[in-house]
């Protein structure tokens, strides 16, 4: 029912209370509850979550969990903008479902890696994963796995700059036909602003995003507020109401802010840093137009931003390279 926060609450007083040696079932609760704190931004305990799920499935020799475990972890790479890792973790995660010989976990594993390697500027390859998953999908039944995989194609299509496409199958993603995930269903909504704005479709994209903003702040998602908040805050900027904007990418860098507070792994916090660039360099310009010089050099110094945008080593520096990190389930993925 998307309620992420109840979810989350209960899972970790079940977990505190859950005997370590019932192995099976503790690996399950630990992924559902690694679901629900991904929603919330809680991305560190989610990557903490999912490797003792994956150690707890290796000990039992549960390929189910493994795999399952495999994929969670690839998707919170992915949403702290590190592709490689992701890649590296769907890849396997596909391995071991292809040996199981299970459908709709293949469908679900090859759409996800088919976002990471877009995320990685992969955009053929993503496509090929992702329309393997809607012909592995076939005619038939699993409704909410397809529309996740028609958010993934839409967003493949607006990387290609086929923006009309992309809100086509944005459109069809959200049809009362295809239930899916309170999440999901937000990325949907946001993909079909983006592609509505470019089109210069601009009161609809205004229209959807102010909804997307509401629902994100009532169910205390800040990664979907900060997304919805900065695109908002560009379509403001556009229509020339820069007070309106300057309030929006105020509010976004916040949002981006609660993300980054419980967050303490060195690599994690620069991948998160990097995705203030775009709301900063917006914010800057906003204040130097309006000769608020100051101002925006104070807005740098705020998000302790200012060294690093001279310097670039937030913003400039490669994305982490899976050939350096340890092997999985290492140190490494874990918070330090």
């Amino acid at each position: 029912r998307g309620e992420y926060r109840a979810a989350a609450a209960a899972y970790e007083a079940l977990l505190a209370d859950w005997p370590e040696a019932d192995g099976h079932a503790r690996a399950a609760v630990l992924q559902n509850a690694s679901i629900a704190v991904t929603y919330l931004g809680d991305y560190e305990r989610a990557l903490s979550w999912y490797l003792q799920s994956l150690d707890a499935a290796r000990v039992i020799s549960s390929v189910d969990l493994e795999a399952r475990a495999l994929q969670g972890l690839g998707n919170v790479h992915l949403l702290l903008g590190q592709p490689q890792l992701a890649i590296e973790h769907l890849r396997e995660a596909l391995r071991v479902l292809e040996r199981l010989g299970d459908r709709m976990p293949q469908v679900h594993a090859r759409n996800a890696l088919g976002d990471a390697l877009l995320a990685a500027g992969d955009r053929e390859a993503a496509l090929r994963e992702q329309r393997a998953a809607l012909r592995l999908l076939g005619d038939g039944g699993a409704r909410e796995a397809r529309g996740r995989v028609l958010v993934s194609l839409g967003a493949t299509e607006a990387a290609f700059g086929r923006q009309q496409q992309a809100a086509v199958l944005f459109s069809a993603a959200l049809s009362p036909e295809l239930p899916m995930a309170a999440g999901v269903a937000l990325r949907a909504r946001y993909g079909r602003a983006q592609a509505w704005a470019r089109l210069g479709r601009v009161p609809e994209a205004r229209a959807e995003l102010d909804a997307l903003v509401s629902t994100a702040q009532a169910e205390f998602l800040p990664d979907h507020e900060a997304l919805a908040l900065g695109l908002r805050a560009q379509l403001r900027r556009d229509v020339g109401d820069r007070q309106g904007a300057l309030s929006d990418s105020a509010a976004a860098l916040a949002a981006l802010d609660r993300l980054t507070v419980g967050t303490t792994n060195q690599d994690n916090r620069v991948t998160l840093a990097r995705r203030t660039r775009e709301l900063l360099e917006l914010r800057v310009d906003l204040l130097a137009d309006n000769g608020e010089t100051l101002a925006a050099l104070q807005a740098l110094d705020l998000h302790g931003a200012r060294s690093a945008w001279t310097s670039g080593v937030a913003f400039e520096r490669a994305r982490p390279d899976s050939a350096r990190e340890e092997p999985l389930a290492q140190r490494r993925y874990r918070p330090d």
